[in-house]
């Protein structure tokens, strides 16, 4: 019988976030409706085809031109809250009992604004829980692309069947599970508990 391994998302499952708290930001900045529109913008700041500059600079036309670089980086972090305590219970706890991966849509500003956030202890006990942590920026590639999930079980050399997906986007659980992986929905923005995952991922195991 297959070892599963548990592969887990990071916003609203690992760490809250508010997606409002962005848009909000941008609008106080005065940004262009048509902004909301941009979501290939994103996506190739989230696949590393654009450095943390170029983003920015991509950004600018899209507000007064008074509106300055660190303004929109700042706006663009506003989203990051914390990582509860109970994401760290959670993972010393799992860790103990199979291997663990982070795999993430996300961008480098981001990751940076959490790591300073997070303050080294709390950050280096987060990164030590994990065999890996995949990131998109570093993939070239974002969840639900099929090519993710294949590029991490070939650097693991994991099969499908000993994956574990928990995610709080439907259409990447349900391409997790076109690849023969197991998907469990948790979003912490629904009332998710960690407790109640933890024994859910246990019984999985």
């Amino acid at each position: 019988m297959e070892t599963k391994k548990i592969i887990f998302d990071f916003g609203n499952v690992l760490i809250r976030i508010d997606e409002e708290r962005t848009r909000q930001a941008f609008k106080e900045l005065g940004a262009d409706p048509s902004l909301e529109e941009q979501t290939e913008l994103f996506q190739e700041l989230d696949k590393g085809r654009l450095t943390t500059a170029a983003f920015l600079e991509e950004l600018r036309p899209y507000f007064p031109s008074f509106v300055l670089r660190r303004s929109l980086l700042e706006a663009w972090n506003a989203l990051l809250l914390d990582i509860p305590k109970s994401s760290l219970d959670l993972l010393s706890s799992l860790a103990r009992k199979t291997e663990l991966l982070l795999l993430s849509n996300t961008s480098r500003p981001h990751i940076r604004r959490i790591a300073e956030e997070a303050g080294p202890y709390t950050w280096n006990r987060f990164q030590k829980s994990f065999t890996h942590l995949y990131y998109s920026f570093d993939l070239g590639c974002r969840k639900p692309e099929k090519k993710i999930y294949e590029k991490v079980m070939k650097a693991q050399g994991w099969s499908s069947g000993s994956c574990i997906l928990v995610d709080d986007r439907m259409e990447n659980l349900e391409m997790a599970e076109k690849m023969g992986w197991t998907a469990v929905h948790f979003a912490l923005d629904k009332g998710g508990d960690h407790k109640l995952l933890e024994r859910e991922l246990i019984g999985l195991l």
